[in-house]
């Protein structure tokens, strides 16, 4: 037997990805889709920049994930 085609088949049947909740620094989709109305809603409820509102809330969350994590990472140091 080959011993690197062993690891490699066990390597390759190991799941990499993860599940979209354990992804650092990624809201989940309620929660964009929540602040992109918000940010739709501030801007005077003006039609036609949907996309644009979904990616400021995107960012606005990842921002907001991150410094929590931050904070958290602080702690355990």
């Amino acid at each position: 037997m080959n011993r690197t085609k062993d690891i490699a088949d066990m390597l390759s049947s190991v799941k990499t990805e993860l599940p979209p909740s354990s992804v650092p620094n990624q809201p989940d989709e309620t929660s964009i889709a929540a602040r992109a109305y918000e940010i739709y809603a501030s801007n005077g409820r003006v039609d036609g920049d949907d996309l644009g509102d979904w990616l400021q809330a995107e960012r606005d969350l990842s921002i907001s994930v991150g410094s929590k994590n931050d904070k958290n990472l602080l702690r355990v140091i």
